[in-house]
């Protein structure tokens, strides 16, 4: 006996266990894949709406506790010759 002779009558023989195999192997393959898919589209529209709440900005500096003033946003501004715009950033308020 020969060993594709051995392989065919393996196929034969075992065809449903084969055949439930070579399904499996399918569906999880197609699970995996649209996985990817979805997580490539949701990692998109996630970078997209970024890009368009953020627009053009490059670069930000955290004060920390302290206000980055408009005449310091001036000056920075003059200086770099570089738009450049003072924004406050609150960590969470209440209105009572």
């Amino acid at each position: 006996m020969t060993y594709f002779n051995l392989i065919r009558k393996n196929l034969l023989y075992y065809w449903k266990r084969n055949l439930a195999l070579a399904m499996g192997v399918a569906i999880s393959t197609a699970v995996i894949t649209g996985a990817l898919m979805v997580g490539d589209s949701v990692k998109h529209n996630l970078n997209k709406g970024v890009d368009l709440r953020l627009g053009a900005v490059t670069h930000t500096v955290l004060a920390g506790d302290r206000f980055f003033t408009e005449n310091l946003a001036k000056g920075v501004a003059s200086e770099l010759s570089i738009p450049v715009a003072p924004v406050l950033l609150l960590d969470g308020l209440i209105h009572s």
